[in-house]
């Protein structure tokens, strides 16, 4: 896709701390990585979400 920027776990992750940083409350511990990798890959499938805000809403 053209113009789309998709972030990968590693940046979630980093995205996350920042968070969590400025916002001075929550906790830096992950509670799922697989499924929130699951999650960063599949809304990049075209096949199960024909647009990327399709996409987006597809996911709690």
């Amino acid at each position: 896709m053209d113009g789309i920027i998709y972030i990968d776990l590693e940046q979630a992750k980093h995205i996350h701390q920042k968070t969590i940083q400025y916002s001075g409350g929550g906790t830096y511990e992950h509670f799922d990585l697989g499924r929130l990798e699951s999650v960063l890959q599949n809304i990049q499938n075209d096949d199960y979400y024909p647009t990327f805000v399709y996409g987006l809403f597809c996911f709690p």
